[in-house]
């Protein structure tokens, strides 16, 4: 699999994007609060 980190410290917004073997997009967000 191949991951792709984005961070935004103003907002404490993480966004993880991966892409599987089959080339499937898959994006997960997390924000901390």
């Amino acid at each position: 699999m191949i991951y792709g980190l984005t961070t935004d410290n103003e907002d404490k917004n993480y966004k993880c994007s991966s892409v599987s073997a089959n080339g499937q997009l898959q994006t997960i967000e997390h924000i901390e609060h």
